[in-house]
């Protein structure tokens, strides 16, 4: 599935006239509310590597929001769907990260990383 969305992107970048290149990618979350700012490129959420705090606790919730796409799970709900995720974000990416309780937009949270698919025009 995951070939099968790169491959619709490309075409449509095609489409347009640009050719493009596809990267693996990690975002280090390590901030509550934490913001990428991702311009022509798109991402497709392909992973994510959990926190020590969450392996034994799932107790961290993920809203994941960008103008195309948007998921909220569990670190662990996400790693559970495994490279089925499969979410395409355009433009930027808003990653707001709750404890057990509630968001705070100053609480500390264990970092992690979360892998995404880039698929970036070029000329």
């Amino acid at each position: 599935m995951l070939q099968k969305l790169v491959e619709i992107e490309q075409g449509r970048l095609k489409a347009l006239g640009y050719d493009s290149i596809v990267t693996p990618v990690s975002v280090f979350v390590s901030d509550s509310l934490q913001i990428e700012t991702i311009g022509n490129d798109t991402y497709i959420l392909s992973g994510i590597r959990i926190s020590k705090d969450d392996v034994l606790n799932d107790m961290h919730e993920l809203t994941i929001v960008s103008p195309t796409e948007s998921i909220q799970l569990s670190q662990q709900e996400i790693a559970t769907l495994g490279t089925s995720v499969l979410k395409i974000f355009k433009e930027f990416i808003i990653i707001k990260t709750t404890d057990e309780i509630e968001y705070s937009a100053d609480a500390e949270i264990t970092p992690f990383r979360m892998d995404f698919v880039k698929i970036s025009p070029i000329l």
